[in-house]
């Protein structure tokens, strides 16, 4: 196995999802930057090394395309440098049972339904984290139990901002949080 260095183009094992290393600890943890500009950090065995042949396909990651990212948003902070309500990155968190579960796994009702909250919180203690100040938990119609359940629990979180989320992007089955800056961790 190639050793990773920093300026690598990577993508995730499980997920399709890659990025660019940023920096690779001696513990072998690994931090990338997604096209999108999130960083994430997991363990160098969860990341595929990629040829930078540009002509390459791969599933989300092309050099041309991140350095054209970073680019933008130079330019985006430039123009606008107290920056607006539309251009913070949304980090979009799928509540659904078939996204989150290895194929097979069953759960009862309650199981499912509690481990799609721990889910959610897990997700906006990350987006806390990692100074995300939207989040859009996508949890579908159904019969509307998950909803009023992840709004009982993110009302606990004071200072939070939850409306639904934009019908043209995710339909009425989604919902928006806003973090402010004052709560991040």
């Amino acid at each position: 196995m190639n050793p990773l260095k920093k300026g690598d183009r990577v993508q995730l094992l499980d997920e399709d999802l890659g990025g660019r290393v940023l920096e690779v600890s001696p513990d072998g943890q690994v931090r990338i930057e997604t096209p999108e500009g999130f960083e994430l950090e997991l363990p160098a065995n969860e990341v595929v090394l990629l040829p930078e042949n540009p002509h390459f396909p791969t599933g989300t990651v092309d050099a041309a395309f991140v350095e054209k990212t970073a680019k933008d948003r130079a330019e985006r902070k430039k123009r606008n440098p107290g920056g607006s309500r539309k251009s913070i990155p949304v980090l979009e968190v799928d509540l659904h049972l078939e996204k989150l579960l290895p194929r097979g796994k069953q759960l009862s009702e309650y199981e499912a339904l509690d481990f799609q909250l721990d889910t959610a919180e897990q997700q906006l203690a990350f987006a806390m984290r990692k100074r995300i100040q939207r989040v859009v938990f996508i949890h579908g119609l159904g019969e509307g139990v998950l909803k009023a359940e992840l709004h009982t629990r993110l009302r606990r979180y004071e200072g939070l901002t939850i409306k639904e989320a934009d019908y043209r992007n995710y339909g009425s089955g989604a919902t928006e949080v806003y973090i402010p800056q004052r709560l991040m961790l």
